[in-house]
């Protein structure tokens, strides 16, 4: 979408698989859909499959409270090691390789740092590697 405001259509939105959804980071785009709007944020993304921004500025995408679709700014940890979450619904934004949280269990990661490697074992619904390489995961089984 252009550097121009737009708003969709009311409705809903289906994903087909394979699908995906990306606003570049000019412009404001106010949703008006039913089901998709500030309140129905449960986990703070659209959804793994939407993000928000080009290269390595690019984020989940999320609705503010005036129903624009914006950048998620996700829980900011240093380390790998500092993802330890075990409920499933936050989102993580890491700046650098290691090893996960035992039993890490969360809706994102979001992936900042160099070329590097995250071990353990994780459950997530999307990872995005916005930093400067390859990025690898390894588990020990």
């Amino acid at each position: 979408m252009g550097a121009a405001r737009a708003a969709p259509a009311t409705g809903t939105i289906t994903r087909n698989a394979g699908a995906t959804l990306n606003v570049l980071s000019t412009g404001t785009v106010t949703t008006t859909l039913t089901g998709l709007d500030s309140a129905s944020m449960v986990t703070g993304i659209i959804g793994p499959c939407a993000s928000y921004g080009s290269g390595t500025s690019t984020k989940y995408a999320t609705i503010d409270g005036s129903n624009n679709i914006v950048g998620l700014a996700g829980t900011a940890v240093v380390t790998a090691a500092n993802v330890t979450s075990t409920v499933g619904s936050l989102n993580y934004d890491v700046a650098a390789e290691g090893t996960l949280g035992t039993g890490a269990n969360i809706n994102t990661l979001r992936y900042t740092g160099a070329a590097g490697a995250i071990a353990g074992a994780l459950t997530t619904n999307g990872i995005t590697n916005v930093g400067g390489g390859l990025l690898t995961f390894s588990r020990v089984v």
